[in-house]
């Protein structure tokens, strides 16, 4: 139970900073902003979720698994905001990386402060 809340806090805290980001970076469509919803929706639970297994099967592999992980979903999210967008690629490809950035430095900043 305590997995699926911090799940759902770790969910909720990003959804809240790269929609943040998107916003600043010009994307206001409601269409838009939900589509950067959606990606974390479905990016977010994936990776935590991995990120678990990795720390309790093998905690030395964490980190290359955390930035091979962030990788993989700024490749998985740029793909489906273009999809659900439409989207230029370049302008697209930045966002994500931008949004994951921004994101995985808050949740450094929030976990260092707590």
């Amino acid at each position: 139970m305590t997995a699926i809340i911090g799940l759902l806090i770790a969910l909720a805290l990003t959804i809240v900073v790269e929609v943040g980001v998107a916003a600043l970076l010009g994307w206001r469509l409601r269409s838009e902003l939900l589509a950067v919803v959606l990606v974390n929706v479905l990016t977010v639970p994936v990776l935590n979720v991995a990120l678990d297994f990795v720390a309790q099967a093998s905690p030395m592999i964490y980190w290359p698994a955390l930035v091979a992980g962030e990788v993989a979903v700024v490749l998985v999210e740029w793909r489906l905001l273009i999809a659900l967008t439409g989207r230029e690629s370049g302008e697209t490809l930045r966002l994500a990386i931008a949004m994951n950035l921004v994101s995985v430095l808050v949740g450094f900043l929030l976990l260092w402060v707590a």
